[in-house]
């Protein structure tokens, strides 16, 4: 293929023209119409599409969840920073960061909260601190348990997680744990 102008047509070069009608030789129109029986791609026009008006009530479960995380993570030493949007949090504690992205699991499905926290994070992380010598620690909080799995999976991209057991308690992954985010340690008093 030869480089196109944007929506303009696609352009063979002179060897894949040639191989072309070596190929084309060979079919009969029957064969073509065969190959092409089941290749039914979609008008690339544009289209109106209608959307009847609705009212929506949203809920806070998300900030209660940053809310009652923030303060358990205070209790443990970290100082809690919510003023740096777009990101939902930012702990810091004697020289460490800590940036924190909140997910709500909805159904105990937490498939669609691992990946989003994952998603956000990451870009993040490369827009907000790449060019900072403090690089974050990557910390994913939900809202309910995640399974062991998704917090295998989220601690082999070093993103330790946490997660809301009860309303006083939650579960943590390893790599949380040892940033200070035991769930078993007392808090200081």
């Amino acid at each position: 293929m030869l480089p196109s102008t944007r929506g303009g047509p696609w352009r063979l070069s002179s060897p894949s023209i040639a191989e072309a009608q070596r190929y084309r030789a060979g079919l009969h129109d029957d064969t073509e119409v065969e190959l092409l029986a089941d290749f039914k791609p979609k008008d690339g026009g544009e289209y109106i599409a209608r959307l009847q008006g609705q009212v929506l009530t949203k809920r806070r479960d998300h900030d209660e969840t940053l809310r009652t995380f923030g303060i358990a993570a205070a209790a443990r030493g970290w100082k809690p920073a919510t003023y740096v949007h777009p990101r939902d949090m930012e702990l810091t504690q004697v020289g460490e960061v800590c940036l924190l992205e909140v997910k709500q699991v909805y159904r105990g499905n937490a498939t669609k909260a691992v990946r989003e926290a994952t998603a956000q994070l990451l870009e993040y992380r490369y827009f907000w601190y790449r060019n900072d010598t403090r690089q974050p620690h990557l910390l994913a909080v939900f809202s309910e348990p995640i399974g062991d799995e998704h917090a295998r999976y989220l601690e082999s991209l070093h993103i330790a997680s946490i997660w809301k057991i009860t309303d006083e308690g939650w579960g943590s992954s390893a790599l949380a744990t040892s940033l200070g985010f035991d769930p078993g340690r007392q808090v200081p008093s």
